[in-house]
């Protein structure tokens, strides 16, 4: 029988363990898997914080419908009863100077899809409005070489429009800059647009009057669960007890490779005592920094792709407030945080106008976000601190004069990845090294190929059916015996 050992229960571990068990029962293939997740709780930074007044999401907020993965496995669990889905059309502002501003209709990334929009918006200055015209001048950039995405933005769209629109948009996403993050990586649609359109904005406008054009309903691009993105880390779970050994509080302190050519791990049970179990393959489904010291001999080159890869600590702040959205309107469910600004905030969302499932007694909930890429000064604060300084913010921005009923700092340190310039092709170089130099282990998760859940949880299904890929003539070869997955 074959032994694959999953390392992490974050949803990509959860859903490589998924695959492997709808895998072994659809072709009958006898496999034990076993996954170790180091912390209390499944889940990683999916978590869900549910009383009888409300939803709050500890973590990410939602699952992008646009990205395969996330709806395809919420429809084999039987959840799609429970979707929630987000409003097509939401109010966002813009933090200038202090003072919100709304965001333009049809903006991304700075781009716009209306030309009347742009023109007659307050918050970009004349000046930049002009340079972001030179677009429609601007000839294609014919250097191939990965790039930043604000030196490619810049060139074509002027200063004023990156800084302040699609940087805060961006740190939303990535909690990074987009003076660091890589063009190939995060944002290729960008280059293609380029080289198809010549200008941005005109591939832009173009996408607009095709989307005005259109008869077809908006479909939302963003879904919840009724209770919380939290119920499809305790479905899985629920569905892999009877198939998988799933062990928490497991920390695997080393791998070694035996003179057999399997794989020994070593790790610490919920006493501290050190136990060890051995897989014929492991999937690491861990952030970049902890599946360093995990590889077994890991060649110079390994050790520093993975070394190049950084994270960025963020945390989440959570405010209640006894106020009813019928009687207080507020002008936005949500803002977006230029740098440079005086707050240690980075965005802001109005929870209880964009999720109808979040407040089950119609108080209003606000959730803030701290720290990105270069910007590390809230982080050091404490949580008091953090609630304090957003609660003066809600009051400053929203007009709140009432003291909330429940606030919450949910930090998550070394939380976000940032793909450099040159991330792709350094993956695709680690990727065959591993595969060179460590057969049977595979790498997958936030920190190599998209880090949004629906990225997770396709990376994790396509780690594992690689490795049943590459052991298919050992498993043909092994006898069914009794209790194994697939018998």
């Amino acid at each position: 029988m074959k032994n694959i050992v999953i390392v992490g229960g974050g949803i990509t571990g959860l859903a490589a363990a998924y695959e492997a068990v709808s895998r072994a029962k659809k072709e009958n293939r006898p496999v034990r898997v076993t996954v170790l997740e180091q912390s209390h709780r499944f889940g990683g930074k999916i978590k869900s914080h549910e009383t009888d007044d409300f939803v709050i999401e500890a973590g990410p907020d939602s699952i992008y419908t646009k990205k395969q993965g996330g709806m395809e496995l919420i429809r084999e669990l039987g959840l799609e009863s429970d979707v929630v889905y987000s409003p097509t059309e939401m109010k966002t502002g813009i933090l200038r100077r202090g003072n919100l501003f709304p965001l333009p209709p049809g903006m991304t990334f700075g781009l716009p899809t209306n030309i009347r929009s742009f023109a007659f918006n307050s918050l970009i200055p004349l000046s930049g409005k002009l340079r972001g015209l030179w677009d429609f001048l601007l000839p294609r950039d014919k250097d191939e070489e990965d790039k930043t995405i604000g030196k490619m933005l810049r060139r074509r769209i002027g200063n004023d429009l990156v800084d302040i629109l699609a940087e805060p948009m961006l740190a939303g996403i990535h909690a990074g800059s987009v003076d660091r993050l890589s063009l190939n990586t995060v944002a290729p649609y960008l280059k293609k647009m380029e080289q198809d359109n010549r200008s941005l904005i005109r591939a832009m406008l173009k996408q607009g009057k095709a989307s005005a054009a259109s008869t077809a309903a908006k479909k939302p691009a963003f879904v919840s669960l009724k209770h919380g993105l939290q119920q499809l880390i305790d479905t899985l779970v629920d569905t892999l007890q009877a198939d998988v050994t799933l062990r928490t509080n497991a920390s695997v302190t080393n791998i070694e490779r035996t003179q057999t050519g399997k794989f020994r791990l070593y790790h610490r049970d919920d006493a501290g005592n050190k136990e060890k179990l051995d897989a014929d393959s492991v999937l690491l489904c861990v952030p970049a920094f902890a599946a360093k010291r995990l590889i077994p001999a890991p060649s110079q080159p390994i050790y520093e792709w993975l070394q190049q890869i950084p994270y960025v600590s963020t945390a989440a702040v959570s405010l209640v407030y006894p106020v009813k959205e019928s009687e207080m309107e507020l002008p936005y469910t949500g803002f977006l945080v230029p740098r440079g600004e005086d707050t240690i905030l980075t965005a802001c969302t109005v929870v209880s106008s964009k999720w109808s499932h979040s407040s089950h007694n119609g108080n209003i909930i606000v959730r803030g976000y701290v720290g990105r890429d270069g910007e590390h000064r809230g982080m050091a604060k404490s949580d008091k601190a953090i609630i304090k300084h957003v609660d003066e913010k809600m009051r400053e921005y929203f007009g709140f004069t009432v003291n909330p009923v429940w606030s919450k700092v949910d930090r998550w340190p070394h939380a976000m990845p940032q793909y450099l310039v040159g991330h792709g092709e350094k993956l695709a170089k680690l990727r065959r090294q591993l595969a060179q130099d460590v057969p049977g282990m595979y790498l997958a998760g936030a920190g190599y190929n998209g880090m949004g859940i629906p990225d997770c949880i396709r990376q994790g299904r396509e780690a594992m059916r690689e490795c049943m890929d590459n052991t298919v003539v050992a498993f043909n070869r092994t006898p069914t015996t009794q209790g194994a997955v697939g018998k």
